[in-house]
């Protein structure tokens, strides 16, 4: 059987692929007919701020919890997170409150031994580092689930060749030297564009337009595309109308004292509401 693929993202393509993927994480499903949900603060603060949200994302019902030791920020003047160790215990404490698989965003190739070993059961990779090919191949070489958040500057092809890159294990010589990581994940979070009332510009037709193209789950960020919580509701059922697979949202105990990004984040009423 010969198949002529034509993109260059051929592992990610739904012409390679037609049956959706289904990526388990702990309990949850994610793609496929599935609905899941990631919740939690954007950054750990201190243990109080972490497990405090981790309940309320609990209660709220997410099914997977953020836990973020370390941020890659815009300013070096931002608050970029705690030493890596101390974070990744109070991550540890927050998955051994709630019971809850954990996802934490890796910003550095040196800290991967170090998540691999405190257990992370999602590694996402953030809109920085979506073209970052060294990281994206190291990645290729786990059986972790993966998110892959859409870059600012990207186009579908571009997000979806990064995807590849995970997924097929080739490596600079142009050979599958490594088994390729299957459990990719999608996550869009919208692009920079000239208005700034959002934070980023959210087109909800990539919605459908991914899904068509790739068999791969796809999730969204409506915390990320919005920048407001007041959007936040109204943004997350705009995405799952348009077809996405589930949600990525900030989730914080208090919002109003939050050291990066309260202004985008809900408290627990708000997140029971949305789920």
């Amino acid at each position: 059987r010969v198949i002529r693929i034509t993109e260059k993202y051929k592992d990610a393509s739904s012409s390679f692929h037609q049956e959706d993927t289904v990526v388990r994480v702990g309990q949850a499903s994610v793609g496929g007919g599935n609905l899941a949900v990631f919740g939690g603060p954007f950054a750990i603060e201190n243990e109080q701020q972490a497990l405090d949200s981790a309940r309320m994302a609990k209660e709220a019902g997410v099914d997977v919890l953020r836990a973020f030791p370390d941020k890659s920020r815009t300013s070096p003047y931002d608050y970029r997170g705690m030493e890596l160790s101390r974070g990744l215990e109070i991550a540890n404490a927050m998955k051994a409150e709630t019971g809850l698989p954990i996802v934490s965003e890796l910003i550095d190739l040196r800290h991967l031994d170090a998540f691999l070993k405190a257990g992370i059961d999602v590694i996402q990779v953030g809109a920085r580092s979506a073209q970052y090919s060294p990281l994206l191949e190291e990645l290729s070489t786990l059986d972790v689930p993966v998110i892959l958040k859409h870059g600012f500057g990207n186009d579908m092809n571009e997000w979806l060749s990064a995807a590849a890159y995970i997924m097929s294990g080739i490596d600079r010589e142009g050979r599958s030297a490594r088994h390729g990581n299957r459990n990719v994940i999608l996550c869009y979070r919208g692009i920079k564009a000239f208005e700034t009332s959002t934070r980023f510009a959210a087109d909800i037709s990539m919605i459908p337009l991914v899904r068509s193209k790739s068999h791969l789950p796809l999730i969204a960020d409506p915390s990320h595309s919005s920048g407001d919580r007041k959007l936040v509701e109204r943004v997350a059922y705009g995405f799952v109308a348009a077809g996405a697979h589930g949600i990525e949202f900030d989730i914080h105990s208090n919002p109003a004292e939050a050291l990066c990004d309260g202004k985008q984040a809900v408290l627990g009423g708000e997140a029971q509401r949305i789920i």
